[in-house]
């Protein structure tokens, strides 16, 4: 594994690290403009609301909340359904993972 000095001095090693740290603000940003009924609507609040639980460790939210985002998500609709496997494949990972303990 490659190593890749992070923002905080922190060294990270490619492929341990699942989600960024980077992320996590705007996510939490884009989940309060949900729960407000302002700007994100649908899919969009599903996306963020499950990153979020993936960042927070609730996989089991986050596997509900992006696999809604991805199943209902257009079909011809292809970089927007990578965005949502970027993180359900991991959430799916770590679930397994989990129940495996």
């Amino acid at each position: 594994m490659s190593e890749v000095m992070g923002r905080g001095g922190e060294v990270r090693r490619w492929g341990q690290t699942a989600f960024e740290a980077s992320g996590q603000s705007h996510c939490r940003s884009a989940t309060r403009l949900c729960a407000y009924g302002r700007g994100l609507r649908g899919l969009a609040c599903r996306y963020y609301t499950g990153r979020l639980a993936a960042y927070d460790e609730d996989y089991d939210k986050a596997d509900a909340h992006l696999t809604y985002a991805f199943e209902n998500s257009h079909r011809d609709a292809m970089i927007n359904k990578r965005k949502v496997l970027r993180y359900l494949i991991p959430v799916r990972g770590s679930r397994a993972a989990h129940v495996g303990l």
